[in-house]
């Protein structure tokens, strides 16, 4: 069973039927600062001395307080989701985790966070990502099948499941719900994993691509 970290709901954003098709990227990113200026498709950040700037699309997922409550509110009267506008506002300290792409910043999760840190801000190497097939997924383990090769990543109560409907369908649950009910074998996921004690521990499993 997962839970929604802090009370946060996942947020689902709508782009006025603007859809980017992300490709698949081995290693992400995180930035911490703070926001100065926010649209529905991009969001800049300063991070230390640095101006940064992210691309916002469909996939991306913002968590902060009440994210889940409009975004319920949204459905409910027929929208596909939020605005990023709506949660996030310049001036609010938050970090991102994104991939690089082409010369471009995409922004994958976007949290509010209490502050931006020593220095204004900073810049990590987030962990390790893995892009594949799911063979078979348990409630404490997912196996996933790139190029041939089996790889196994453990599962536990930490781990953030993102993908469509994943939002309101752990809100439904009341904020827990099995990874077995949002995964699937043939899905094709992404994997953010952390290397530890010879196993690959999954901190985030995004769902790409449902199984036909």
């Amino acid at each position: 069973m997962f839970r929604i970290r802090r009370n946060l709901l996942v947020a689902s954003l709508t782009l006025g039927g603007l859809l980017f098709v992300r490709p698949a990227i081995a290693q992400s990113r995180t930035a911490r600062g703070t926001a100065t200026a926010v649209t529905d498709v991009s969001l800049s950040v300063k991070v230390g001395d640095r101006d940064m700037t992210f691309d916002i699309d469909s996939k991306t997922v913002v968590e902060a307080p009440g994210a889940g409550r409009q975004t319920r509110a949204a459905q409910a009267a027929g929208a596909a989701g939020i605005k990023l506008t709506s949660v996030i506002q310049s001036g609010q300290p938050v970090l991102v985790t994104y991939n690089e792409a082409n010369g471009r910043n995409l922004a994958t999760n976007i949290s509010r966070v209490s502050s931006a840190g020593s220095g204004g801000g900073s810049m990590t190497e987030s962990p390790a990502a893995a892009t594949g097939i799911v063979k078979s997924v348990t409630a404490s383990a997912l196996v996933v099948t790139a190029n041939g090769k089996d790889s196994t990543f453990t599962l536990d109560q930490k781990t953030l499941v993102v993908g469509r409907g994943a939002g309101s369908a752990t809100a439904a649950a009341g904020g827990r719900i099995a990874i077995t009910t949002l995964v699937s074998a043939g899905d094709t996921v992404q994997v953010s994993y952390s290397p530890a004690a010879g196993t690959m521990r999954a901190t985030e499993v995004r769902i790409t691509a449902k199984a036909r």
